[in-house]
């Protein structure tokens, strides 16, 4: 991975990874004054085989070996207020794992796709384009696949060694962008028309690949008409 440095974006002056934490640096011109070089972070907490990622205010990892983070005092005036942070993105460094959760991390593909855009001016058409691995080498405990598809990130499960509930079946993520910032939406598989294009539609096809909603934490139900 490049260093701290090199990593930028429309936003961003330098992204760190230390003790599995990845904290954004934000630019301190050129962008909104609410988050000029204030600082967001990015953690991942493991529970029952499955890994669950938080978004918050910056925090630390006092040993690579363990799970906690505290909220990092040396930068309470890099913190975003509140208001200013999507609602997915306000953890607190004690949040924890709870029964239901996501069975990907899709991460740094949210960030691949996210970058892509403010340059290209559209979404990628596809994993290449967005600069991933090919979308069945992409695995996990609980996934079989991941596929971009005009921005649009989609995780098909296993079909076997999982719960009954998820096998075969697929989750998508998405975005749209707002006011010069991404916003984004998890719930059933949604497909994008065009790569310039926000509007997403439910993906017909894949009626009989929906997780029944009872089975999706809270964050994952979204509608693909949510703005």
């Amino acid at each position: 991975m490049a260093s701290a440095s090199e990593i930028k974006g429309k936003y961003v002056e330098s992204v760190t990874v230390e003790k599995g934490v990845v904290t954004a640096k934000m630019l301190s011109s050129g962008v909104n004054n609410e988050i000029k070089n204030k600082k967001l972070s990015l953690w991942a907490k493991r529970e029952a085989g499955s890994v669950k990622w938080f978004c918050g205010q910056p925090v630390t990892r006092d040993n690579a070996g363990t799970d906690a983070v505290t909220a990092d005092t040396t930068g309470k005036d890099k913190e975003i207020d509140t208001k200013h942070l999507p609602s997915t993105c306000r953890d607190k460094s004690s949040a924890v794992c709870t029964k239901h959760h996501a069975p990907i991390s899709n991460t740094s593909k949210k960030s691949a796709v996210a970058g892509y855009c403010p340059n290209h001016g559209k979404w990628p058409e596809d994993n290449d384009k967005a600069g991933v691995a090919s979308a069945s080498t992409i695995k996990g405990k609980y996934v079989k696949s991941v596929t971009v598809a005009k921005g649009v990130v989609t995780a098909e499960m296993l079909s076997s060694g999982v719960n009954k509930e998820i096998q075969g079946k697929r989750l998508s993520l998405w975005a749209k962008r707002e006011a010069g910032s991404v916003k984004w939406f998890c719930g059933q598989p949604v497909k994008r028309a065009k790569a310039d294009d926000d509007a997403v539609t439910a993906d017909a096809a894949g009626k009989d690949k929906e997780i029944d909603t009872k089975h999706l934490p809270s964050t994952c139900r979204d509608e693909p008409t949510a703005k």
